[in-house]
C-alpha cells in the first residue's frame, strides 16, 4: 500500500516526528517535486476561491440577520 501526502514543506516536516514514532512496519520517503500548474488548474482554483468567498459572505449575511 502506498499513501501519498502533498503539502507545503513546513507542514510535512511537522508530521515527521509523528511518523517516525508510529510507522513501525513501513517506509517513509520524502521528496520535493516540481508541478506544472496548467490553465485548467488555475481556472478551477479561481472558481473554488470565488465559491468559498460567496459562502463566507452568505454566512456573514445570515449571522447579521440573526442579530
Amino acid at each position: 500500500m502506498i499513501i501519498e501526502m502533498i503539502d507545503k514543506k513546513e507542514n510535512i516536516e511537522k508530521m515527521l516526528p509523528f511518523l517516525e514514532k508510529n510507522v513501525t512496519h513501513g517506509l517513509v520517503t520524502v521528496a520535493e517535486v516540481s508541478c506544472l500548474e496548467t490553465d485548467y488548474i488555475r481556472k478551477k482554483e479561481k472558481e473554488l476561491a470565488e465559491r468559498e468567498q460567496e459562502e463566507r459572505e452568505q454566512m456573514q449575511r445570515e449571522q447579521a440577520g440573526k442579530n
